[in-house]
């Protein structure tokens, strides 16, 4: 996840009960807010489709995301996409 995290250039902000608190921002528009648990390992279910519901994405579209093929212009033309930025990126 923090290579993720690092290819869309999100902010981090340490916290007390999670390792990092992680915002992307266009256009100084806060698009996704996410955490990462202290906990090593696997996700778990509920979590993971949170962290779907935040970036906005489907299963397919985050895991592209995660693995590479899809990169923060591709993203942030699924964000288009679906209206959560207009085309001037805010």
């Amino acid at each position: 996840m923090h290579t993720l995290f690092r290819k869309l250039q999100m902010e981090i902000r340490r916290g007390k009960h999670h390792d990092h608190a992680y915002y992307f921002t266009v256009k100084d528009r806060q698009v996704v807010r996410t955490r990462v648990s202290h906990g090593k390992g696997d996700i778990p279910m509920p979590a993971f489709y949170q962290i779907l519901h935040q970036f906005h994405l489907n299963v397919e579209q985050f895991i592209q995301l995660k693995d590479c093929p899809l990169d923060i212009q591709g993203y942030l033309k699924i964000l288009k996409s679906k209206k959560i930025i207009n085309n001037g990126g805010g």
